[in-house]
């Protein structure tokens, strides 16, 4: 089991093998821990607002080991320690903060090769949100194409909570619904089938956004933009990579892309972009894990 100290010193050790190159990364995973890095060396700076809550991240990490048990395959049973990289993904995205104490990130676009955490990842951050964010009352929503592909990220929440004796005690599970009586929150998932408004989340996650079409279009706009009232919101896309007709994934990934590269100024994005770079020989099997984070793990 992982101990307090050791997320941090994971995430900084799987820092320093992406810029060395021992862990082989694309071109915009090196660009998010380049950014971390430099804006942990900025704090303090007048034009840098923000800063690294290390007991924040410590506390986020350790959650997933300590609160969630895995539900399926091989690991069921077993503690959900998080890998290295999605260490990193959960100390950055959690640990930042504004002066004001509140979460820097407000928007997150994770985006891995299939089979590599990312849905089982996201249902322990939207039971997070939900139980251990400190929001009163947080609505979470799981958003995809279909009721079927959002229930797909809820039930990976609803079976990490069945599996946990201590938010087993706390969570009451009906249907398409988990309710946390404690702090009145709750994680629900929903179709695009039209536009819900009066929506008021703290939370929302958009599943495989890569095949979200243009007509799509609406429910997505409403889900980003209802949580206006909420103190620190998150709306996090995950997905893997889509084609030219992935409209919503391709401004979203081009948006980010450009946040990761330096052209593009907003401290509200998280990123983490894991691909092969334009130059790479997709057959070459050394470059496979820049996709693929989960290599010879859970794939």
């Amino acid at each position: 089991m992982i101990e307090f100290g050791e997320p941090l010193q994971e995430v900084k050790r799987y820092c320093d093998a992406v810029i060395s190159g021992d862990i082989p990364a694309g071109k915009y995973v090196l660009k998010a821990v380049e950014r971390h890095l430099d804006d942990l060396a900025r704090q303090g700076d007048e034009d840098f607002p923000y800063y690294f809550d290390q007991d924040e991240a410590e506390d986020a990490c350790l959650f997933f080991p300590v609160a969630f048990r895995h539900a399926k395959s091989k690991w069921a049973g077993k503690p959900f320690e998080l890998r290295p990289w999605q260490m990193f993904c959960n100390a950055v995205l959690l640990g930042w903060k504004r002066l004001d104490g509140t979460r820097r990130f407000r928007r997150a676009h994770i985006s891995v090769a299939r089979k590599q955490g990312k849905t089982t990842y996201c249902g322990g951050l939207a039971v997070y949100l939900a139980f251990a964010d400190n929001e009163a009352g947080a609505e979470i929503y799981i958003g995809a194409t279909k009721i079927d592909q959002a229930r797909l990220l809820f039930r990976d929440s609803e079976s990490m909570i069945r599996q946990s004796p201590v938010l087993m005690k706390r969570a009451k599970i009906i249907k398409d619904n988990i309710v946390f009586s404690e702090t009145k929150s709750f994680i629900r998932p929903l179709g695009s089938d039209k536009p819900f408004d009066g929506l008021n989340p703290h939370g929302v996650f958009f599943d495989e956004l890569h095949a979200w079409k243009d007509h799509h279009r609406p429910f997505y706009d409403t889900m980003r933009t209802g949580s206006g009232a909420r103190p620190q919101p998150l709306i996090c896309t995950i997905t893997t990579a889509g084609d030219n007709k992935s409209l919503l994934w391709i401004e979203e990934s081009g948006y980010v892309k450009q946040v990761l590269d330096g052209s593009l100024r907003d401290d509200s994005v998280f990123g983490y972009i894991a691909s092969l770079d334009e130059d790479d020989d997709p057959f070459d099997e050394s470059t496979w894990i820049k996709s693929n984070p989960n290599l010879c793990v859970s794939v």
